[in-house]
């Protein structure tokens, strides 16, 4: 095994007393609430949890590994194949390889899971009861996004279903080209 460090005091002192340096606790990240964006993509990421808690169902687990590389799938676009260099193309299958089977609330459907979190997002509005104090919660931490969600729900609602669209309208586009 081969190290590296450079010549400055802090690797010096780190080299000197590793097990110090070990046992120095993690900062504690930085996260900056007052943002509103990140604010809203807390919320997004929230609301895709849940979503997909729900299309799986209470006897399956997944997780992110599961779900990474797999925006295609969502999007209801054909998986793109592993090729080598120097090798010919591969051809795309015909059909989108949509990974439904793996949901049993969605199994059997036709439409990408993408279309499916759009209507999960329409219903929103019609949900205040069950979304809307834990989205507040999440948000407490910046008051412009929880006035947002506290006093103009249906506002809130129209937003996160528009950037959802848009990115997936986005990442669609790019994905043709």
């Amino acid at each position: 095994m081969l190290g590296y460090a450079r010549a400055t005091p802090y690797e010096r002192v780190v080299f000197q007393d590793f097990g110090a340096y070990l046992d120095t606790p993690l900062p504690h990240p930085t996260v900056f609430l007052e943002r509103d964006e990140i604010v809203w993509r807390h919320l997004h990421a929230s609301l895709l949890g849940n979503f997909f808690s729900r299309a799986r169902g209470s006897t399956s687990a997944a997780g992110a590994m599961h779900a990474f590389g797999r925006m295609g799938a969502f999007c209801g676009l054909q998986d793109i194949p592993f090729w080598r260099r120097n090798q010919p193309k591969p051809p795309l299958d015909s059909v989108p390889n949509d990974h439904l089977h793996d949901l049993p609330d969605l199994a059997g459907q036709q439409q990408a899971l993408g279309v499916h979190f759009l209507e999960f997002l329409e219903q929103l509005k019609d949900r205040k009861s069950e979304f809307q104090e834990p989205l507040i919660a999440l948000a407490r931490a910046n008051k412009n996004v929880a006035e947002i969600l506290k006093d103009d729900w249906p506002k809130a609602c129209k937003k996160i279903f528009k950037e959802f669209d848009d990115t997936l309208r986005v990442w669609q586009q790019d994905y043709q080209q």
